[in-house]
């Protein structure tokens, strides 16, 4: 699941490692792009079980995301974005975490730039999303005593909660908040 590439944009998938279906997040593909370990280190920041269910973990860059998915508003957008400050595709690295049995309802991973603060990186997910999905709410909230971000799309019925921990954007997206409290808990 390439998930949250688009966070509330576009197609995606909140559950599923297969074909692109509307949610929260951004396109879930089995491509080859997206079966990589180019960010291991990201990767070993996600949980390796939730709810006593392993995961699988996998990560790539910006480059490989924005190679299959660079006509979205939200690629061409966060593709300015790192434009502006100096960096290219191939400087966002993400990993991704889901459940490869399709039993938990959980779409999550983490997003870096080096040399970026989260909070530029959280604020530059959320503000490229809207071209693709206008008018997601967000509010703050603390959730398994970490404080996140709420994005909420009226539009999808999707939720989507980011947290940012040193230079790290995590997010988590599911209908289960019980799922989401067990992910929050297992991050750094």
């Amino acid at each position: 699941m390439i998930a949250t590439a688009l966070l509330l944009g576009g197609c995606a998938s909140s559950a599923q490692h297969a074909q692109p279906t509307q949610t929260a997040t951004a396109p879930t593909t089995t491509t080859a792009a997206h079966s990589a370990h180019l960010a291991p280190d990201l990767e070993a920041a996600l949980p390796a079980r939730v709810d006593g269910t392993a995961l699988e973990r996998v990560s790539t860059t910006g480059a490989a995301i924005f190679g299959e998915f660079g006509g979205t508003a939200w690629a061409k957008q966060m593709t300015a974005f790192l434009t502006g400050i100096g960096k290219t595709p191939a400087d966002l690295r993400y990993a991704q975490a889901w459940d490869p049995s399709q039993n938990l309802n959980l779409d999550a991973g983490v997003f870096e730039i080096k040399g970026v603060s989260a909070v530029t990186l959280a604020a530059a997910i959320l503000n490229s999303s809207l071209p693709d999905q206008p008018g997601p709410a967000t509010s703050a909230t603390t959730i398994a005593g970490r404080p996140v971000t709420v994005a909420a799309n009226p539009s999808t019925g999707s939720t989507l909660y980011l947290y940012q921990h040193a230079d790290l954007v995590f997010y988590a997206g599911s209908d289960d908040t019980t799922l989401i409290t067990q992910y929050l808990r297992a991050l750094p």
